[in-house]
């Protein structure tokens, strides 16, 4: 038997093969096992100072602009989509006659997370006691985080 007879034995395998088999097409392809679990991201969460872009966990104060800070702040939820917390707010809008600030809360939302560490990325602070226009506009402020040049929230 030389090498043609090898060549035509081998095509005369292939086709009984398919004939046998069936011409279905692709066939989908078959999970079997268990789902993957998800696993939530886990990791600190943090704020950036509005002065220095430092990261803040859970501040007690929080320059939150350029012009308006929270003070004694105490924080009833962190580190999940959205952080909240009441404290004092004070400004540069309100000098002298602000004192302690006034009653505010705040709550901080966009929780932006890479590489296991999370930003929150907005802010929106209520005072009530504080007149329209005399305090910059604190209801939805966008945060400034280390990722800002490469990540848009």
């Amino acid at each position: 038997m030389g090498n043609s007879a090898a060549a035509m034995a081998t095509c005369l395998s292939v086709l009984v093969a398919l004939s046998t088999t069936g011409c279905q097409g692709v066939q989908e392809p078959q999970v079997r096992g268990p789902a993957p679990s998800t696993t939530a991201i886990r990791g600190p969460a943090y704020v950036a100072d509005a002065g220095t872009g430092l990261p803040l966990s859970r501040p007690v104060t929080f320059p939150v602009t350029e012009h308006s800070t929270l003070r004694r702040l105490r924080w009833s939820s962190w580190g999940g989509e959205t952080a909240v917390a009441t404290g004092r707010l004070t400004g540069m809008w309100c000098i002298p006659e602000c004192g302690e600030g006034f009653p505010a809360s705040v709550e901080l939302t966009g929780l932006l997370r890479l590489e296991n560490v999370g930003y929150y990325t907005r802010a929106s602070v209520r005072a009530p006691g504080v007149r329209p226009d005399s305090a910059e506009d604190l209801s939805d402020l966008h945060l400034g985080h280390p990722w800002l040049e490469e990540v848009q929230p």
